[in-house]
């Protein structure tokens, strides 16, 4: 297993872990993951499952030559607690800080991000934000204006509830709705045990700010400025990133080194399916495609 170090960075003062995973060389490609709404960043990236190989992102990469980070966002994983609803927008200024920790670390001013649902969302507003520091990117599971999505119309019931609290409840129902509300029999029920007890050391409530965002805000990426190389991956059963609204940011794209994927077998998290390897094979042949990574 390889030895994962943890840093911390500051905005304002605001305390963020940022954690790293690398192989021996001191020349690796740099990836940078980024979490989604729900699950914070090694629950997401760094699972371990008992009896269960191949659950960490961060290792399969790794594996494969990478020096991998991630982070946990405000008021998600081992990051401060505060009032703040941590929104896309703020969690843009959490990356821009760790991509500074990033930059003194290694020296590289621009690298790949990967990001997950929310995240997806985090990193698609960095690059129109910062795109000095995108070499590439990959959106998985994306929701863009959220039109089409019957999960977003789920969830916009309790959008007042959640505008009236930076933070709502995080429990087994709701680990367990992630592999289940889209499509049943495509995770295995140990992975959603392993993000529970992996995310217990966190507490019991997340923030809305990401909710709100999706249900109420967007969209939030514009997709005609961002022309590094993109890769947009979406799972064939995924309730919440709509085909039509994924394939319309596709066409947008200013970049002409673009590519769309849908994954058969797989549901909105991917990465934790038992056809989990699609994802990651289909991401590592586009880090394969990048110059120089």
């Amino acid at each position: 297993m390889t030895k994962r170090e943890t840093y911390w960075v500051d905005r304002n003062d605001i305390k963020l872990a940022v954690y790293r995973k690398r192989p021996a060389s001191s020349a690796a490609p740099i990836v940078f993951l980024v979490h989604g709404s729900s699950v914070a960043a090694l629950p997401s990236f760094d699972l371990h499952v008992p009896g269960k190989p191949d659950y960490s992102f961060m290792d399969y990469l790794v594996g494969h030559g990478f020096d991998v980070w991630t982070m946990d966002h405000e008021n998600y994983g081992a990051s401060d607690r505060t009032k703040g609803f941590s929104d896309i927008a703020a969690g843009v200024q959490d990356l821009l800080c760790a991509a500074e920790l990033v930059r003194k670390e290694t020296g590289c001013d621009s690298w790949v991000w990967y990001g997950q649902s929310a995240g997806a969302l985090r990193v698609g507003a960095l690059a129109n934000t910062k795109p000095d520091v995108c070499k590439a990117i990959c959106l998985e599971a994306l929701v863009w204006t959220g039109a089409g999505s019957p999960t977003l119309q789920d969830r916009s019931k309790k959008l007042d509830q959640w505008r009236a609290n930076n933070m709502r409840p995080f429990n087994a129902e709701l680990v367990r709705s992630m592999f289940e509300r889209d499509q049943t029999g495509l995770a295995d029920p140990a992975v959603g045990d392993a993000i529970i007890e992996a995310s217990r050391p966190y507490g019991d409530m997340i923030p809305t700010g990401t909710y709100i965002d999706m249900s109420a805000n967007l969209p939030l990426v514009e997709p005609e400025k961002i022309d590094c190389p993109v890769l947009i991956l979406r799972s064939e059963h995924d309730g919440l990133a709509a085909i039509e609204d994924v394939l319309a940011f596709y066409t947008k794209l200013a970049s002409r080194d673009k590519t769309m994927q849908i994954l058969s077998k797989l549901t909105h998290v991917g990465t934790a399916g038992l056809h989990r390897h699609k994802i990651l094979k289909a991401f590592r042949a586009f880090l394969q495609s990048i110059p120089n990574t």
